[in-house]
């Protein structure tokens, strides 16, 4: 099995995981963008070219263009968007998350500085994924970070979703819940990282409701008061 405990040392570590889901979520309107924009300048010389006067321009071409112009401007107005939520941490999944875990009352730049220093100062790294004394934060899903404070971890699950089709995928996520039935999800890349920080977890808190993909299921699938009594 490879090795995939690692001594963290990540400074910033709650601003770059933020910065690194922007990039990502940015990365396709940008691209779009700047291809709609290439486009112009052909787009209206084929349209002088064709068009034979200027009644067929506003007829036939004008709703294209329009459109066109409509899909740029929703484009540039989402880019814009995620570039002010970029700007404004306590918009994003992990500023959410780590103000509702350490409570609204603490400021958000306090809650990283917590976060960093306890990765920094005794964190794991499993791939994208870390886990301190106090605290889990790390990749959730493809293009967000999320974060759980482990005193609140009430019930840990392993799971492993094969999808088959024509080229067979594998899913890695390790999901948390809270007393109150809150969950948490953390993705990894490979399994042996989802099960070195499932192992770990579990070793830290043996009384914690344990169990793998049926187990979840089964633990969903329960009533309200049966969920309850297992996470108290």
């Amino acid at each position: 099995m490879k090795e995939s405990v690692q001594p963290a040392n990540a400074p910033q570590l709650c601003k770059k995981l933020i910065q690194g889901n922007y990039i990502k979520k940015l990365i396709i309107p940008v691209l779009i963008a700047l291809n709609a924009v290439s486009m112009i300048p052909g787009t209206i010389s084929t349209l002088l070219e064709i068009a034979r006067d200027s009644s067929e321009i506003i007829s036939i071409w004008l709703p294209s263009l329009l459109l066109f112009g409509g899909l740029l401007l929703i484009d540039l107005v989402f880019i814009v968007i995620l570039i002010a939520r970029w700007r404004n941490p306590v918009k994003s999944k992990l500023g959410k998350m780590a103000l509702l875990c350490a409570g609204e009352s603490v400021g958000l730049q306090e809650v990283f500085q917590e976060i960093d220093e306890d990765i920094a100062q005794s964190g794991k790294v499993f791939g994208k994924v870390y886990i301190g004394d106090k605290w889990v934060v790390g990749r959730s899903g493809l293009v967000n970070a999320t974060a759980m404070k482990k005193d609140r971890i009430r019930a840990i699950f392993y799971i492993h979703i094969i999808r088959q089709g024509k080229r067979t995928t594998n899913n890695y996520h390790l999901y948390l819940f809270e007393e109150g039935g809150e969950e948490t999800s953390f993705r990894f890349y490979f399994q042996y990282e989802l099960e070195a920080a499932f192992n770990l977890l579990c070793a830290q808190y043996p009384n914690a409701y344990h169990g793998y993909y049926e187990d979840l299921k089964k633990f969903r699938a329960m009533s309200d008061d049966e969920r309850q009594r297992i996470l108290c």
